[in-house]
């Protein structure tokens, strides 16, 4: 049985990267992928494409679809220009499910200053829960922003945002009686009730300007002269870091301690029994630079947590340091916001068992 959300990184290459991305792209056309942009030149027409896709029946699941998709086109250096969304539910999910996923796709669109192009819906043959995946696109002009470069050994690793606070909100939705009962609900508020779309993907800050999520930190980044960049989503920060590291032939350094997390992750996965650093992390940004400190400033004077969480290195060695010892990064197998339903399916099992159910 396969694990929901987006398939391993194995999987992918057997199946897309052999079978999609050595096809002809045309007479005098150039076309470049990997698994989180593509980039078409012919004629002097640059193009740029980006996707993401969000499982959910709420307002949230739109939104994240559109800003993913946007946010891995700004960090390729693309100007978007547009996006479309496809959503696809099964029977179960109502038409009011279907309106909050809109809602939240064209609230994020307009924040954004993007148009939706095109959209549709289609229902599965089969039934289900509920469930809806919303499937975004992003298209725009590729280099408008920058020109993307690759990251060099000894340069700076810079995170913003913070670990796994996107799925830290979805968990905290699905899970809600269970953090009520373990929890005083002051100190589990901004999980429970975000104030904005924007506190969906950067926690709550004093002194932060407008909305944006992060578009709006990749927009900063490349303003600060940042050339290589990348947008953490599934699979969490660790997935993130080991992509970007190996999308440049490099190693990394990480030193566990650095990164940015909110205390409210770090408890809700713990009460969970999963991996705060493989959560869900859209809206963080990772950045290579050699001039980390000025870049940390113009963080700081956006209130956008930002912080060096390491080096870049020659080799493909991509580690993590935490009290003295190393363990060796992964490619992307599983998130951790699918693995906490699996536990908590496990132990009803157990319960039910014990109580004789």
């Amino acid at each position: 049985m396969n694990d929901p959300g987006k398939v391993s990184e194995s999987v992918f290459r057997r199946c897309v990267e052999k079978r999609l991305y050595h096809l002809p792209a045309g007479e005098g056309a150039i076309c470049q992928s990997d698994r989180f942009s593509g980039r078409f030149e012919a004629a002097g027409l640059q193009l740029a494409s980006a996707s993401a896709a969000e499982e959910g029946p709420d307002a949230m699941t739109g939104a994240s679809a559109v800003y993913q998709a946007v946010a891995y086109l700004a960090a390729a250096g693309a100007l978007p220009l547009f996006v479309t969304l496809d959503i696809t539910a099964d029977r179960a999910c109502s038409e009011k499910e279907l309106h909050q996923i809109c809602d939240g796709a064209g609230r994020a669109a307009q924040l954004l200053g993007l148009s939706v192009l095109q959209s549709d819906i289609r229902y599965l043959s089969c039934s289900g829960q509920g469930r809806a995946m919303a499937a975004a696109r992003a298209l725009g002009m590729a280099d408008a922003a920058f020109e993307p470069e690759r990251a060099r050994p000894g340069q700076a690793l810079i995170m913003a945002g913070c670990a796994g606070w996107h799925g830290s909100l979805k968990l905290a939705d699905i899970f809600r009686e269970k953090i009520l009962s373990a929890w005083n609900e002051d100190f589990a508020a901004p999980l429970l009730y975000p104030q904005s779309l924007d506190q969906y993907f950067l926690p709550p800050a004093d002194g932060r300007q407008g909305e944006g999520g992060l578009f709006a930190s990749a927009a900063l980044a490349a303003q600060a002269g940042i050339r290589a960049m990348h947008a953490p989503g599934e699979g969490g920060i660790f997935t993130g870091i080991w992509d970007f590291a190996a999308r440049a032939r490099l190693g990394v350094r990480i030193f566990l301690d650095r990164i940015p997390i909110r205390q409210e992750t770090v408890e809700v996965c713990d009460l969970l029994g999963v991996n705060p650093y493989l959560l869900m992390s859209q809206g963080t940004l990772l950045m290579a630079a050699d001039e980390e400190m000025r870049i940390l400033e113009e963080f700081a004077a956006a209130a956008i947590p930002a912080a060096v969480i390491g080096y870049f290195t020659d080799g493909s060695d991509r580690v993590v340091i935490n009290d003295g010892e190393t363990r060796f990064l992964e490619p992307f197998r599983g998130d951790s916001f699918y693995k906490a339903f699996k536990k908590d399916e496990k132990q009803s099992l157990q319960e039910n068992k014990k109580s004789g159910v």
